[in-house]
Parts: C-alpha cells; sequence; structure tokens
C-alpha cells in the first residue's frame, strides 16, 4: 500500500468528533488495515494516553499540594 497514516493518528481525530460513531470506524478502518493491525495501533496509542494522563498528574500534583499547603494556616 502507499504510505498510510498511521491509525493512532487517525484515532485522535476521530474519537473526538461530536458524531463518532464506532460501527463507522471500525467498518472504514478495517476496508484498510487488519484487526491485528487495528489491536496492535489501539494498544499504542492507549500507551500513549497513559503516559500523557500521568505527565499531567504529575506536573498538577505540585500544583495541588501547595494549594492545600497554603489553605493551612
Amino acid at each position: 500500500m502507499a504510505s498510510e497514516i498511521p491509525l493512532t493518528v487517525i484515532f485522535y481525530f476521530v474519537i473526538f468528533q461530536d458524531n463518532y460513531d464506532i460501527d463507522k470506524f471500525l467498518s472504514d478502518v478495517r476496508r484498510h488495515h487488519s484487526l491485528d493491525t487495528l489491536r496492535e495501533d489501539l494498544s499504542v496509542y492507549m500507551k500513549i494516553l497513559q503516559s500523557a494522563l500521568v505527565e499531567l498528574i504529575n506536573r498538577d500534583y505540585a500544583d495541588f499540594v501547595n494549594l492545600s499547603s497554603n489553605l493551612v494556616w
């Protein structure tokens, strides 16, 4: 196949649409990718999201602790 857009990029743009339809998404993806590829790419995407969540928590944790410390007199 010609150079394809990685599924992880597609996931990002598709799942945040207001009219997201999982059945249509799976139908469209299956035309160009195997289910194994889809599963592997979803696993990669999940790891990316987990890493981003950990970064967000770690970044905001210090602010949260400082805020609660400032509230205690």
